[in-house]
């Protein structure tokens, strides 16, 4: 058996992201703040919050020790919600503004924005943007097996 090793990106953003030629994967780039789960070494000063900041999730801006899996969801929230709004999730223009808004502020529906967004994909958008960890999809694999049930029930 081959040992997995977990990381956590720290900074999942759209300037992160690249879709292959061929359009059938998407992959993540830029693994310069990434941190191995488990690991206690750090290349980043204690209590100092690293990442794109309308990007970072709460929890790791509350606690730059809590970077985990379910931040890297958070983050990933918020690349597909601007992604299927067209719209910045969170539009400040100073950095105490858009920890404000990170932190307390609940977005609308994507499909409030685009009509043609299943309320299913709705829901685990929303869901991934949840303040709380815990309350946020079990891990990526279970997000990939319920966009894949999305993706089925969208083509019929």
């Amino acid at each position: 058996a081959v040992d997995q090793l977990l990381v956590t990106h720290r900074d999942l953003k759209p300037g992160n992201l690249f879709v292959s030629t061929r359009m059938k994967h998407m992959v993540l780039t830029d693994f310069g703040l990434a941190r191995a789960v488990g690991l206690t070494a750090s290349i980043t000063a204690t209590g100092i919050v690293v990442g794109t900041p309308s990007y970072t999730p709460p929890e790791r801006l509350r606690d730059s020790k809590s970077a985990t899996a379910k931040g890297d969801l958070y983050s990933l929230g918020v690349v597909m919600y601007e992604a299927m709004t067209g719209e910045r999730l969170f539009r400040a223009t100073t950095l105490p503004e858009i920890v404000q808004l990170v932190d307390t502020w609940h977005p609308p529906r994507p499909s409030r924005f685009n009509a043609a967004i299943p309320p299913a994909l709705d829901e685990y958008v929303l869901n991934l943007l949840e303040k709380r960890p815990e309350h946020r999809v079990g891990s990526a694999a279970m997000l990939a097996d319920a966009l894949a049930e999305v993706a089925t029930s969208v083509r019929g």
